[in-house]
């Protein structure tokens, strides 16, 4: 290499080193500087929608959670038991045992529905602010019939 740099002109020497520099700056603005560029204005981008998407979800907010409460306010004032009996009376579910455990209410039901179960457990939630804390369910005989294993309720 080093012979074939001294056996070229000076005129050639300064031609190959023209465009050796060239071809490297063009490498790195091509291949370094112009994708960190873009990079940085794809970013941008992105955190401007993102901006534009939160405010727009913060101005729907209450109505958001209007919806959510489906205009009803929740009833706290009945214990974890009143709740789960009156609930599943409107709903003609069989509790075949209440036990209270701390803040919690454990649940034992005769087999039914998984739908009606559900639906059991939309309406405490909605109306009465229970929610499941823990259930365990087994398929029980026919389509769609469970055996509710274990059912934890609490409040929060």
């Amino acid at each position: 290499m080093k012979s074939w740099w001294l056996s070229i002109s000076p005129r050639e020497r300064r031609m190959v080193l023209l465009a050796g520099g060239s071809l490297l700056l063009a490498i790195l603005y091509w291949g370094m500087w112009r994708p960190f560029q873009q990079s940085v204005t794809d970013a941008e981008r992105q955190l401007k929608m993102q901006q534009e998407t939160l405010s727009w979800m913060q101005l729907r907010a209450p109505d958001a959670m209007a919806l959510r409460g489906g205009g009803r306010s929740v009833d706290l004032g009945m214990t974890l038991e009143g709740v789960a009996n009156q609930s599943a009376r409107q709903l003609g579910l069989s509790l075949t045992r209440l036990q209270p455990m701390d803040k919690q209410l454990q649940v034992e039901l005769a087999p039914l529905e998984f739908e009606r179960l559900m639906n059991w457990l939309v309406i405490m939630e909605r109306d009465y602010g229970v929610t499941p804390q823990l259930i365990e369910l087994a398929r029980e005989g026919g389509k769609g019939m469970v055996r509710v294993r274990r059912l934890q309720l609490g409040r929060g």
